[in-house]
């Protein structure tokens, strides 16, 4: 799979700069991101505009369609992690230009009642074949390989991470950011879309969930995406 994106897009990309295959190329004042067919559930978690497929004979033909609309770019692609630098990116607040911010999540004691759940697929899949479609019309989950997060009030009571939302950011239950740093300064440096959520990891690293990658929760669509139609 490849997908165009935006340049300011390549730092949501660090969760994934280590996967193989994973490669980037610039051409023509625009940018590209090439996936492995393994990992395409795992794209469609990443921003872009527009995602396409290589022909086989250099055609770029956007996916679901069956004409291409150009060429593969023919710039030079190189891996993701050479692009992309280990460090989330500084926060720069308001004030002195020396005054520099940076990204932490810290233990805290408040008690934040959970609205995320990131779950994985066969656990999800047994719940959902008891639970009533009243109960999951409530909720909605983005899948990516065998993950799933899951959004929505009450979530369901199986295991997994429990994440509470501040802003468009997802932190895990027991964490908070710290004082120094406040959720719309990291959402403007990631360029977080509207009604996307970036999961927001201990090591200072995040994960962005675009808006279109929710669907709603039903067993078929749970089954069909594990093979069990």
């Amino acid at each position: 799979m490849l997908l165009e994106i935006e340049r300011e897009d390549l730092g949501v990309l660090g969760p994934m700069r280590t996967r193989a295959g994973w490669e980037v190329c610039e051409a023509g004042g625009r940018w590209w991101l090439r996936v492995p067919e393994a990992d395409a559930g795992m794209a469609m978690m990443v921003p872009s505009l527009g995602r396409y497929r290589d022909d086989g004979m250099g055609g770029l033909v956007p996916v679901g369609k069956r004409l291409p609309v150009g060429r593969v770019p023919a710039g030079v692609w190189e891996p993701l992690v050479r692009r992309l630098p280990v460090a989330m990116p500084e926060v720069r607040a308001g004030g002195r230009v020396g005054d520099r911010v940076v990204v932490r999540l810290l233990s805290g004691r408040e008690e934040r009642k959970a609205s995320l759940l990131l779950t994985d697929l066969e656990t999800m899949l047994r719940w959902a074949e008891g639970a009533s479609r009243l109960r999951m019309g409530r909720l909605e989950m983005a899948v990516s390989g065998r993950r799933v997060l899951v959004r929505g009030e009450p979530l369901p009571p199986v295991r997994g991470e429990a994440w509470y939302v501040e802003g468009g950011l997802a932190i895990p239950c027991g964490l908070v950011l710290g004082k120094e740093c406040r959720a719309e300064w990291v959402e403007k440096v990631i360029g977080l879309g509207r009604g996307a959520v970036a999961l927001m990891g201990e090591d200072g690293g995040c994960e962005v969930v675009p808006a279109e990658a929710f669907v709603g929760v039903t067993l078929g669509a749970l089954r069909r995406t594990a093979g069990r139609t």
